[in-house]
């Protein structure tokens, strides 16, 4: 039997729910056909398995909720945190912040120190956000690995390239290895 602890606005379903299930993804499933609006709630939203104890349970990505559970016996779903996304507000709640502070408790008091110094970082943390932009991701422009020159071992070409995710294994595999750190020194005897 598998714990099923449910976080954050689906809370108000109840819970912790017990079931016999295999993966995080059957287990979502079991709830969404038992409990109505539940589908609508989960689908409207974005969230966070960990499977097992919350504090210290591994994260799951979209590809490892159908992975067994093996021993472990809580699945916690939980929102997902997601950045405001409006730098405006952080600037004009910034702005009041300062405002406040300097006329309701005056600049000199810890209070009205302390806000003007929290409203100023909001605005300037909204300014920044207003004014760069995320990155772009370059996967598509990469050089494939096997056609660069391997400057690793004096060896074969590298099978992996810098920024690409690390690959999670659960079970027992035979696999070849990949480099992650290397040093060479040299010595005069």
């Amino acid at each position: 039997m598998k714990t099923i602890h449910l976080h954050g606005s689906l809370a108000r379903f109840g819970g912790p729910f017990c079931l016999d299930v295999r993966d995080a993804a059957e287990a979502v499933r079991a709830l969404t056909v038992q409990i109505p609006g539940l589908r609508e709630e989960i689908e409207a939203g974005s969230w966070h398995v960990v499977r097992g104890p919350l504090d210290d349970g591994e994260s799951l990505c979209e590809d490892a909720l159908r992975l067994g559970l093996a021993d472990e016996s809580e699945i916690h779903l939980l929102p997902a945190i997601e950045g405001a996304g409006n730098g405006w507000a952080n600037v004009i709640v910034g702005a009041i912040l300062v405002v406040a502070g300097y006329f309701t408790f005056g600049a000199t008091s810890g209070i009205g120190m302390a806000m003007i110094a929290g409203g100023a970082g909001l605005a300037i943390g909204g300014i920044v956000q207003l004014t760069t932009s995320t990155p772009e991701s370059d996967y598509g422009s990469r050089e494939e690995a096997n056609k660069r020159p391997s400057f690793l071992f004096d060896g074969a070409a590298n099978t992996s390239t810098q920024g690409l995710p690390v690959p999670v294994i659960y079970g027992r595999i035979k696999t070849g290895s990949v480099v992650i750190s290397a040093g060479l020194s040299s010595e005069e005897v």
